[in-house]
């Protein structure tokens, strides 16, 4: 069983053929000489040049798995005043504006479902974790369960300087007036402490859903996209470990620990894991000097009054009423094609007592 992919024209069967099967996990990169050739083309072609290019309060979307980070994504992006890292970007992390500027220039387009049996439609230019760009910038192996300890001394001034120019460049591919960058972060969860060192005018927006759900939703999520990697070959071939998925979810350093007692499916290892993030997030949030945090839940029931909310924080005007994109986009909030029928909220009430009573669940 595959995912459903349809394309408009032959090229972008021919050419976007592998960005549809992979983009929701972690791709594999283009070979030396097919990077040293496009990065000339960049260079030569596009007159790429980012000194001009303003780096103001870039807004980042601390979460976990689960908990409507998609949908608020895929809204907030749809704002006019929004740069995104795309899943064409995503995929060519190294020469992204090249490949965005063809992919706008030869109308390469498809629509997707992002995983297998996933009810959520992509397409290249749709908004993307960019878990390409974070794995670049914390040296982060998308195949290992693995806590990394990483520090602020870790990123040198010329790391960051790098980090800035990357970010600079996807803006910089959306054109004047110039815009303020976003990107979703789950994958660096726990290092959400690094962020104003990276980024000192940062703006920290946490969406929170209810961890009896968000841990179910979890493991539904995690047999999909094992699921989709088995069917499109994109696993790694590990000859000591077997074979190797990418697991959606953040490496805190108990995972692999609770991964090898309860078992990675397990209920019980997801509802850990939202307890960890929860518990670090109450450790480290007063280490922002921006932050806004808004439940899940409270965006469901009145979509257009935390969406003004987190608009005002984030220091953006409302959306256009022009911009149908945007604002068909908050019609949909809350609208789902599917039923989900989920157990086991006692096990995760035990595990999480303490975080679901702080947030209002309990």
């Amino acid at each position: 069983m595959e995912t459903t992919v349809t394309y408009p024209n032959i090229q972008s069967r021919l050419l976007m053929h592998r960005v549809a099967r992979s983009q929701p996990t972690a791709p594999v990169q283009p070979s030396p000489k097919v990077l040293a050739v496009t990065r000339w083309l960049e260079r030569k072609l596009l007159g790429l040049d980012t000194t001009v290019v303003p780096l103001d309060r870039p807004v980042f979307l601390l979460s976990m798995p689960r908990s409507g980070t998609t949908m608020l994504q895929d809204t907030l992006c749809a704002h006019e005043g929004i740069a995104f890292v795309n899943n064409v970007m995503n995929r060519f992390p190294t020469t992204f504006c090249l490949v965005e500027s063809m992919r706008k220039g030869l109308g390469l387009d498809f629509e997707a479902q992002r995983y297998i049996g996933d009810s959520v439609t992509v397409s290249p230019g749709s908004p993307s974790g960019g878990l390409t760009f974070w794995g670049d910038w914390f040296h982060l192996d998308p195949f290992s369960l693995a806590y990394r300890p990483i520090q602020a001394s870790d990123f040198s001034d010329k790391d960051i300087e790098r980090i800035h120019d990357m970010v600079k460049q996807v803006i910089w591919s959306y054109g004047q007036p110039w815009r303020r960058f976003f990107m979703k972060m789950i994958a660096v969860y726990p290092y959400a402490e690094l962020i104003p060192h990276l980024f000192p005018d940062a703006r920290i927006l946490h969406v929170v859903r209810d961890g009896r759900q968000a841990a179910n939703s979890m493991c539904k999520q995690l047999d999909r996209w094992i699921e989709h990697q088995k069917a499109n070959g994109l696993y790694r071939r590990d000859p000591v470990h077997g074979d190797q998925f990418f697991v959606p979810y953040p490496r805190f350093p108990k995972l692999a620990e609770n991964a090898e007692r309860f078992g990675l499916h397990d209920v019980r290892t997801a509802a850990h894991l939202w307890n960890d993030a929860a518990n670090h997030l109450r450790t480290v949030r007063d280490g922002f000097r921006h932050f806004y945090q808004v439940r899940y839940e409270d965006i469901l029931a009145n979509p257009e009054h935390e969406l003004n909310g987190i608009l005002e924080f984030l220091e953006l005007p409302p959306a256009s009423p022009e911009n149908r994109n945007f604002w068909d986009r908050v019609k949909r909030i809350g609208h789902v094609q599917h039923v989900n029928r989920y157990a086991q909220f006692d096990v995760v009430e035990e595990i999480c007592r303490d975080n679901l009573e702080y947030y209002g669940y309990l």
